[in-house]
C-alpha cells in the first residue's frame, strides 16, 4: 500500500482561520527566540541567495533592504493566520526565469495561482501519495544543490572549504539550525584570522578622496594615464564575501562596455571563495562583451588563490600583472590591436575609478 498525504497528516484545510489573541508570557518567549531568530536568518540568507542569483540570470538589480522588510512582514502576517514563515525558493525563481519572468509580479501570480488550487482543490490534494511528495522534494534538493559549484569550492583554500565541509556535515548529519550558527562563527573566525595576518594596513588619508590619495599615494591611479575605453575598478582591503555584491553592482551596470576593464588588487591580502566566483563570473561577462580583462596588483597570498582556482589559465597569464604600469601597457597593446571602435556612437564613458574598502 502506498500511504496518501492524509493518512500522514490529515485533511487539508482550504479556509483562513481568524488570527488568535495570543496568551504573551515571557517563558514562551525564552524557549522560540532562539529558534525564530535563527528562521528568520535563514529565510534571508535565501532571500537574498535566490534573487542575487535571478539577478544574475536577467542583469537586474534588486533592493534587498526592501526584499527583506516586505518578506518580514508578509511572514508575520500569515502566521497571524496560521500560515508558516517562508523564503524566496531558488527553485520557484529559477523556474520563473526559465520561463520569462523578469519582474516580481511572477511571484504574486505563483502565490495567487497556489491560493486558487489549495481553495478549490484542498480535500483533493489528501490523495496524493507520499512518495510523489518525496520525489518531487529529492528533485528539488538536487536542484538546489548546484553540483559544479559545489565541486569548484574544493579548489578554493583549504581553509573555506574545511567550514564549507563541516557546515555541509552538520546540516546534513546534525541540525540546521546547528550547522548555521556553526558556519556563520567559523566564517567569522577565519575572517579575523586573516586581517589578523594581514600588514598591508591602509592609511585613513589615502580613503578619504581621490585628491588626498593623489598626495599620498605615489601609485595612485589619478597620477596614471589611463586611456578612452578602459575602466579600473580598485579593491582596498580584503576581496571577501562583504564586498561582492557591490562588486555585482559594477559588473551588472547598464552602459556601453569598455574594450579594457582593469581589476585593480594591489591592496587585496587575500581572496575568499565567494570573490573568488565572482571574479569567474565578471571574466565569463567580459568574454561576452569582448571586454578584455586584466588583473593588477596580484601577488602574494591573493596571487596564490587566483592560480589555485585555474583563473590564471582562465584569463591569460598574459594579462595578469603585479603593477598597474605593466597592466596599462598591455592595455595600450590591446586597443592598438583591435583598431577604432566601429560605432563612435556607442563610445563608453571615460575612465571609470570605483574602491571599495573592505
Amino acid at each position: 500500500d502506498i500511504d496518501p498525504i492524509g493518512s500522514r497528516f490529515g485533511a487539508i484545510s482550504n479556509q483562513l482561520s481568524l488570527p488568535p489573541v495570543p496568551a504573551f508570557s515571557w517563558a514562551k518567549t525564552e524557549l522560540v527566540f532562539h529558534d525564530a531568530v535563527m528562521i528568520a536568518l535563514l529565510i534571508a540568507i535565501e532571500s537574498i541567495v535566490s534573487t542575487s542569483v535571478a539577478d544574475g540570470m536577467i542583469r537586474g538589480k534588486t533592493r534587498y533592504d526592501c526584499e527583506l522588510v516586505s518578506q518580514g512582514v508578509a511572514n508575520i502576517t500569515s502566521v497571524m493566520f496560521g500560515g508558516i514563515p517562508a523564503s524566496g525558493s531558488l527553485s520557484r525563481w529559477m523556474a520563473c526565469v526559465k520561463m520569462g519572468a523578469k519582474t516580481p509580479i511572477a511571484g504574486m501570480i505563483h502565490a495567487i495561482v497556489i491560493g486558487v488550487i489549495t481553495f478549490f482543490f484542498a480535500p483533493l490534494l489528501t490523495f496524493i501519495p507520499i512518495a510523489t511528495i518525496a520525489a518531487v522534494l529529492v528533485m528539488l534538493a538536487w536542484n538546489m544543490f548546484e553540483f559544479k559549484h559545489f565541486i569548484n569550492f574544493f579548489k578554493a583554500p583549504r581553509a573555506d572549504l574545511l567550514v564549507l565541509l563541516v557546515t555541509f556535515g552538520l546540516i546534513l548529519f546534525a541540525d540546521l539550525m546547528v550547522g548555521v550558527e556553526i558556519g556563520i562563527v567559523l566564517s567569522t573566525s577565519l575572517f579575523i584570522k586573516r586581517m589578523s595576518e594581514n600588514e598591508n594596513a591602509i592609511k585613513l588619508s589615502q580613503i578619504f578622496s581621490p585628491k588626498a590619495r593623489k598626495l599620498t599615494d605615489p601609485e595612485a591611479i589619478e597620477k596614471k594615464t589611463v586611456p578612452e575605453q578602459v575602466e579600473v575598478y580598485e579593491i582596498n582591503g580584503p576581496f571577501f564575501f562583504g564586498i561582492v555584491e557591490r562588486f555585482k553592482d559594477i559588473m551588472n551596470r547598464e552602459g556601453p562596455s569598455p574594450k579594457v576593464f582593469i581589476l585593480r588588487m594591489r591592496k587585496v591580502p587575500f581572496v575568499d571563495a565567494t570573490a573568488m566566483r565572482a571574479i569567474n563570473e565578471l571574466h565569463d561577462k567580459c568574454l561576452k562583451q569582448k571586454t578584455t580583462l586584466i588583473l593588477s596588483g596580484v601577488f602574494g597570498q591573493a596571487e596564490k588563490d587566483i592560480r589555485r582556482i585555474g583563473m590564471e589559465k582562465k584569463i591569460g597569464k598574459q594579462n595578469i600583472f603585479r603593477d598597474i604600469d605593466s597592466a596599462l601597457l598591455r592595455t595600450q597593446q590591446i586597443l592598438q590591436d583591435s583598431g577604432p571602435s566601429p560605432d563612435p556612437q556607442k563610445e563608453p564613458s571615460p575612465t571609470v575609478v570605483l574602491e571599495t574598502t573592505g
